[in-house]
């Protein structure tokens, strides 16, 4: 079971974004300690629970996201990267939880 958050960018960070502009998607794990988000940066997912945790935790980021449903997820997801990247499956998502973000690589 997971949660999913829509993470909006900071303007003391970003004053040029309007205000409650989409910036990541968060998927955090109800049943575990497992947590990942999009990052513009990075331009992929990065699973890094106890920052995300951290981040989450801090009074002052409280109006930096929203909880939102798989759907809506899914669409904001599309619209963050132009459509370039969607949310993976749960399926995958429970996969890369499974091995704390360092699934085996392929050998092929």
């Amino acid at each position: 079971m997971f949660a999913y958050y829509l993470r909006y960018f900071n303007p003391r960070l970003s004053p040029h974004q309007p205000e409650q502009t989409p910036a990541s998607v968060m998927v955090i794990s109800l049943e575990g300690l497992g947590a990942m988000l999009w990052s513009r940066r990075e331009q992929g997912w990065v699973y890094d629970p106890a920052s995300i945790g951290r981040w989450m935790g801090k009074l002052e980021n409280e109006d930096l996201y929203d909880p939102i449903n798989r759907a809506e997820a899914e669409t904001r997801m599309r619209e963050i990267t132009d459509g370039r990247e969607g949310l993976p499956d749960e399926a995958t998502i429970e996969w890369i939880f499974q091995w704390d973000g360092n699934p085996p690589q392929s050998e092929d």
